[in-house]
């Protein structure tokens, strides 16, 4: 099943600026990173090439180095809270099905 595109949907070129009534906005065509957000009516530039917003990196962890991760940064003392906290994660990253590694 294709997604349903709005008859307002319009493509843009990769590595072209998008441009609103209000916004000027580039995006990075390789990481996805906004590195272009301009507010056209106070003319302040929220971003640029160097400075990019909003980049993100994924990354898979083992149930080893998720216990360490867990370990390092989750400072609750609630055992219950963290428990629960670390299942919901686990079963996000599809660890308890047995799918991440």
């Amino acid at each position: 099943m294709w997604p349903v595109l709005s008859p307002k949907a319009v493509a843009y070129a990769a590595g072209k600026p998008i441009e609103t009534e209000h916004f000027v906005v580039g995006i990075d065509a390789k990481t996805g990173a906004i590195t272009r957000l301009r507010n056209k009516a106070m003319g302040r530039e929220w971003a640029s090439a160097k400075n990019p917003v909003g980049l993100f990196t994924y990354q898979t962890l083992s149930n080893d180095d998720f216990q360490r991760f867990l370990n390092s940064y989750l400072t609750t003392k609630e055992d219950g809270h963290r428990r629960i906290l670390a299942s919901r994660i686990l079963i996000d990253s599809g660890e308890e099905r047995g799918m991440a590694g």
